[in-house]
C-alpha cells in the first residue's frame, strides 16, 4: 500500500510534467480532472500549443478564462451547453 501512495502528487506537481506541444487527454465523462485543470490553467504564459481532450467536460477552466492564442486548445468528443 505504501509503494501506491508514493505514486500521489498535487496537481500543481502534476501539472509540471506538461510541456509546450503536449496532448493532455481529461477522459470522458464523470471523470473530469477538476484540481488538475485547474492547476494547468493556472499554468497559462508558460506553455504554448497545448492540446486537451475529453469528453462531456463541463467548463475546463482553460477553456473559461480564454487564452491567448497558441496556448491551449479544447477538443472534445461532446459537449454539453449551459
Amino acid at each position: 500500500m505504501n509503494d501506491y501512495q508514493a505514486k500521489f502528487v498535487a496537481p500543481e506537481q502534476a501539472v509540471k510534467a506538461v510541456q509546450s506541444g503536449d496532448w493532455v487527454d481529461y477522459g470522458f465523462g464523470a471523470g473530469f480532472p477538476e484540481l488538475l485543470d485547474k492547476a494547468l490553467a493556472a499554468r497559462m504564459g508558460e506553455v504554448k500549443d497545448v492540446k486537451v481532450r475529453g469528453g462531456l467536460v463541463i467548463r475546463p477552466r482553460i477553456e473559461v478564462v480564454r487564452p491567448r492564442a497558441g496556448e491551449f486548445q479544447l477538443l472534445q468528443l461532446a459537449r454539453r451547453r449551459l
